[in-house]
């Protein structure tokens, strides 16, 4: 059950990362805009 669980929390996390890479695009967002990706690659 455990194996399950992990697997839907997998795919949960996937999916939603994809969804907001592709909503924003780090080559097309400007310098200035605050995004989570652009935090954590400082």
């Amino acid at each position: 059950m455990a194996t399950s669980i992990h697997l839907l929390l997998f795919f949960l996390i996937t999916t939603v990362s994809f969804l907001t890479s592709a909503a924003y695009p780090p080559s097309q967002t400007p310098q200035d805009h605050y995004t989570p990706t652009e935090s954590s690659r400082r």
